[in-house]
């Protein structure tokens, strides 16, 4: 049995510097912030936030997109990948849902769930991206940077 790839993205700004976040292959993470005393939300049993139709038809679609030119067989979307746990920082910039990191195959990558302040790559705002070892990620104020 072989073994599943991992990448890790360590926090360069934000709340949490110096926190490391692990991707393994197969699987997709929410992006979000800490809710606010006034705000609601829906979680599933495995304790992960609920995401609406609208965010999982922009994931499908948007990762469909993009990574269609790299690949040779289309990407079937949010069930193609097994949903690990959320990523939830403190920072107030970034939307309570705001993006997905996941790892298919050798590609790592993200895409903005129509979030409020955008998600930047190497200071470019998108909507999606693959990424290579040693890019930036800026979701708000918060900074992520990808490593193997």
């Amino acid at each position: 049995m072989s073994k599943k790839k991992t990448v890790h993205f360590k926090v360069l700004k934000g709340d949490n510097v110096g926190d490391v976040i692990t991707l393994t292959q197969g699987t997709c993470r929410l992006v979000g912030r800490h809710l606010a005393e006034n705000e609601t939300v829906m979680l599933g049993l495995d304790g992960n936030r609920l995401l609406d139709a609208n965010e999982v038809a922009t994931f499908d679609k948007t990762l469909t997109q993009a990574m269609q030119p790299a690949k040779a067989a289309p990407t079937k979307g949010l069930s193609a990948f097994q949903r690990g746990a959320d990523i939830i920082f403190s920072d107030e910039s970034i939307s309570r849902a705001h993006a997905m990191l996941f790892l298919d195959g050798d590609d790592a990558g993200v895409v903005d769930l129509a979030s409020t302040n955008g998600t930047y790559v190497n200071d470019k705002g998108l909507t999606a991206a693959t990424l290579k070892i040693g890019d930036k990620v800026k979701f708000g104020k918060t900074v992520l940077q990808l490593s193997d």
